[in-house]
């Protein structure tokens, strides 16, 4: 039975996550996390990929080498940048472009396809926690329930 740990990685010096989205006909997996787990341009002081927040952006500044990885091993695997927050703290990375990066792109594939990704709640539904030393609590909260008590965790959805 697949569990939340499942979908965890490593991401820089942190962690994300792994979901899978759908769009049109198909569907593919990205990762969610918080902005500062980035490597972070010292010129904006700001994420990599958020120094250039223009869609024309060149492939190499929105892309991350050695980035991801699985918890307790060091990152190895590059990511492409979709979207990143720096006031928010999150970002959503993808697979690097298949095109030019072909063997990037299969590194990736790879760790993701090992992973099970997560279901994100569309409504309003019971889930449990995730805290941040990758520990499933078999406690359950409701999301419209006391925001602090979410505030170090992700809530995953239930079944």
């Amino acid at each position: 039975m697949p569990t939340p740990e499942n979908a965890v990685l490593r991401v820089g010096d942190g962690r994300g996550f792994v979901v899978e989205r759908r769009f049109g006909r198909g569907t593919d997996r990205i990762i969610i996390a918080a902005a500062h787990c980035l490597p972070v341009c010292r010129h904006l002081r700001a994420p990599v990929g958020a120094a250039t927040p223009h869609p024309a952006r060149y492939l190499k500044e929105a892309t991350y080498q050695d980035l991801l990885g699985p918890l307790g091993a060091k990152p190895t695997v590059w990511a492409h940048c979709l979207f990143v927050d720096p006031v928010a703290d999150i970002a959503v990375l993808c697979q690097p472009d298949n095109q030019e990066l072909c063997d990037e792109a299969e590194a990736y594939d790879a760790l993701i396809e090992s992973m099970q990704p997560l279901r994100l709640l569309a409504r309003q539904q019971w889930a449990s926690r995730l805290s941040l030393p990758a520990s499933s609590r078999s406690k359950r909260q409701h999301p419209a329930g006391d925001p602090r008590a979410c505030s170090r965790s992700m809530a995953i959805g239930s079944k």
